[in-house]
């Protein structure tokens, strides 16, 4: 495991980040200005030093989700950096409510964002452990101190789950194709063809399979109506984000 390739595939992640808000589903990673990531990099990667001593494997996904696993039964751990509410003020506007049907939202009530990193077990029900950013930097929380709370957090947790939504983390999906769709669409309106992709209402029926050869992209839906689509340039270099070959054979993705 080489820690200055994981570090490196966060950092060349910002790029694709910037599709996020497309993304139908909720990706965490590190959401931090490009002026902040440096010196959050420098951190990030004496926590992941530590991961690796305590013989943590770590993964990271093309949007630069970055997962952790403990070394005794497996269990998957997500890490997230940026900044949040803490829960303390999340806590004083629902107590506010149940006391109130409504209130004017003050400044006060949601004051208190932080940069924080956060941790939670890949689990459905479990809760975020955080900390502030800060405290880590400067050595108030020591890094093997944060690999033995993982393993605490996941102590009570069986091995092995019904439902796994990370089994096949790192693998481009058929919604990671879509939000990149949805943000050039947003990015360059009709000067590219994904413009009128995501517009087709027929074609994204329940899409259930894309194969992308070189600068053609099908899509076929539940039906198995399939549509053919020829990628101009900027739809093949926003699509580049993504881990697809455009050169070799044919990309298939399935649901």
């Amino acid at each position: 495991m080489n820690i200055n390739k994981l570090i490196q595939s966060i950092n060349r992640a910002k790029k694709i980040r910037r599709a996020l808000p497309y993304h139908q589903q909720e990706i965490s990673g590190v959401n931090v200005s490009d002026k902040e990531l440096p010196q959050v990099l420098k951190t990030i990667m004496l926590l992941f030093k530590q991961f690796k001593l305590n013989e943590f494997d770590i993964n990271i996904s093309h949007w630069g989700e970055v997962i952790l696993i403990e070394p005794y039964r497996q269990i998957k751990v997500i890490l997230s950096v940026g900044y949040f509410e803490q829960d303390h003020s999340v806590y004083s506007v629902k107590k506010r409510l149940k006391i109130c049907d409504y209130f004017d939202v003050s400044a006060l009530d949601f004051n208190s964002r932080k940069l924080l990193i956060r941790i939670r077990a890949a689990r459905t029900n479990t809760k975020w452990r955080e900390h502030s950013f800060s405290d880590i930097e400067n050595g108030r929380i020591l890094a093997e101190n944060f690999a033995e709370q993982i393993i605490e957090i996941t102590s009570s947790l069986v091995s092995t789950t019904r439902f796994d939504p990370y089994k096949n983390f790192g693998q481009v999906t058929i919604e990671d194709v879509l939000a990149i769709a949805r943000y050039g669409s947003a990015l360059y309106g009709r000067e590219t063809v994904l413009f009128f992709l995501v517009r087709d209402k027929e074609a994204l029926s329940y899409p259930q399979k894309i194969i992308i050869d070189k600068s053609e992209m099908k899509i076929t839906n539940f039906n198995g109506f399939t549509r053919s689509y020829l990628l101009n340039k900027k739809a093949i270099k926003l699509l580049g984000l993504l881990p697809i070959n455009f050169e070799g054979e044919e990309t298939i993705i399935e649901r």
